[in-house]
């Protein structure tokens, strides 16, 4: 049954399916799969507007995960995972919303925004908060162990926010809680703290390859002294 897309005759709500699934089926979605199945929280279904992208990343995941259209969420779990981009969030809520199902609590994993991308799930009765995983994620496989000990931005209503606590506790990770209308400036630290150092690095290797230095050589040079800045910093502070 693993990798099996069903369309509207999904099982009655009782049959048994785990309470958890995960609406998106891009890298952040597969490493949160992959994440929580190796910590015991069973994935039940992952869902995708591409049926073969849903099928694909409940392969990844494993532990017999079912690959569902959005519309089935509210029919196999109680609990979902919005992992989807940013802009595709309040159009999946509204589809999860118009649900039948037995939906309690939802969380997205975008990190510019609270609660209120879930709004139209928040109208139906469902508890609605964020978690954010800060980090960088480049592929699935690398993301599921990326996950591990990480910090995650929590927010949202009690329910939501106790479940949101629980992921975090379970991936060994470390809560972050953001006040109300603040999650912009928690976005722009993780922007200044990733990008930025990227962007950093790219041009510092520019200037290895015009003062000579082979491309080859220019990153593998710089990266020891930018990790061992970083670790300064965390160690003894940003401001000496």
């Amino acid at each position: 049954m693993q990798g099996r897309y069903t369309a509207s005759m999904a099982p009655p709500i009782n049959a048994g399916v785990s309470e958890v699934a995960i609406a998106g089926a891009g890298p952040v979605a597969q490493a949160l799969g992959r994440a929580l199945q190796e910590c015991g929280i069973a994935i039940g279904c992952i869902a995708s507007r591409n049926p073969d992208h849903a099928k694909a990343a409940a392969a990844f995941i494993g532990g017999g995960a079912l690959a569902v259209p959005y519309c089935d969420i509210p029919l196999h779990a109680s609990h979902v995972l919005v992992a989807v981009s940013d802009r595709a969030i309040e159009p999946v809520a509204a589809e999860l919303a118009r649900g039948n199902g037995r939906l309690r609590v939802a969380l997205h994993t975008c990190g510019g925004y609270g609660p209120e991308l879930l709004a139209p799930l928040s109208a139906v009765g469902v508890s609605c908060g964020g978690i954010h995983p800060l980090q960088t994620i480049c592929d699935a496989s690398q993301g599921a162990a990326a996950l591990r000990s990480t910090a995650f931005a929590v927010s949202g209503d009690a329910q939501a926010l106790h479940w949101a606590e629980e992921i975090a506790t379970a991936l060994s990770g470390h809560v972050l809680h953001i006040r109300p209308g603040a999650r912009h400036l928690y976005h722009a630290a993780a922007v200044m703290a990733s990008n930025y150092i990227a962007a950093l690095l790219d041009s510092a290797e520019q200037l290895m390859l015009l003062a000579g230095v082979p491309k080859e050589d220019a990153l593998r040079a710089l990266a020891p002294l930018a990790r061992t800045s970083i670790d300064n910093v965390v160690q003894c502070g940003a401001v000496e």
